[in-house]
């Protein structure tokens, strides 16, 4: 008989409801397991992968770093290669270990097992915008599109629409966008404060400091920008509670090319939200934009 999700035979398969069960709130939680997580323990080196497998399937998925929960999940849809939401959970678990590229061809399987969920749609030009570095091109357009065609709300899809207009100077209709999404969106949800606060700087446009880098002579442009990144660090040193100023330090480590300040940014980041996954999870995915 064909392997499909919800049959009687898996019905009960109690490993596979664990999955489940955490699978629908990794996308909240992905950044909070950590982008780069080496897939293994470090105290135990010798211990064969196909051993830390089968430990990492008999183990509750909440207890797994997205590189494992990707190994389990890639794992279980090769025995059940029919089941979408396998796929949809592949994908999540591989777009929060770093891999875009691998998180898209999962999901690209999940819409062809599943076209009609607009959140698949959401989550595969996610992947798509991830894997392009930022960019919104054909690809994560034509998935957010399709994501819109079956639910006209998708929040994600409204937003990175509305980012590809801002970015391909139609700031007054990307910003249209934008406020109908905010204005969507309960009082309560963090996405919401998050997303005015985009709409503020855009609104906004360039700071007087940025405008005086772009001014400024190309031999003076990186000394101005580490400078401004400088103050911004030590900023952050005296008033750590600033989700949206972490972001903007890690992003503009990476822009600079400084992995090793950049990943001391986003461990004091991780320290500093610990206890707040959430935010945390925000800043990681912001920092990725």
């Amino acid at each position: 008989a064909e392997d499909r999700a919800g049959t009687p035979e898996h019905a009960g398969d109690p490993r596979r409801d664990r999955l489940v069960a955490t699978g629908a709130a990794l996308a909240a939680v992905a950044g909070a397991l950590g982008l780069y997580l080496a897939v293994g323990s470090p105290g135990i080196p010798d211990q064969p992968f196909a051993a830390r497998l089968k430990a990492w399937r008999a183990s509750d998925p909440a207890s797994l770093g997205a590189p494992q929960m990707a190994a389990v999940l890639n794992d279980l849809v090769k025995e059940r290669p029919n089941d979408p939401q396998l796929w949809i959970f592949l994908g999540r678990a591989q777009a929060a270990a770093g891999d875009p590229l691998a998180a898209a061809r999962a999901l690209e399987q999940a819409v062809r097992l599943q076209p009609e969920q607009s959140d698949t749609w959401a989550a595969l030009g996610e992947a798509f915008v991830q894997l392009n570095e930022g960019e919104v091109g054909n690809d994560a357009r034509r998935a957010f599109d399709q994501a819109l065609k079956i639910d006209p709300a998708s929040p994600t899809a409204r937003y990175f629409l509305g980012r590809a207009e801002i970015d391909a100077g139609r700031r007054d209709q990307g910003l249209a966008m934008w406020r109908a999404l905010a204005a969507s969106l309960p009082a309560d949800d963090p996405r919401r404060s998050a997303l005015k606060g985009e709409i503020a700087r855009v609104e906004a446009g360039p700071s007087a400091a940025a405008q005086a880098v772009a001014e400024a002579a190309p031999e003076d442009q990186a000394q101005m920008i580490r400078g401004m990144v400088e103050g911004l660090a030590a900023r952050l040193q005296a008033q750590p509670n600033d989700p949206e100023g972490w972001a903007r330090l890690i992003r503009a480590y990476g822009v600079l090319g400084d992995a090793d300040a950049q990943a001391k940014a986003l461990a004091g980041a991780r320290k500093q939200f610990a206890d707040r996954p959430a935010v945390l999870a925000e800043i990681e995915a912001a920092a990725r934009k």
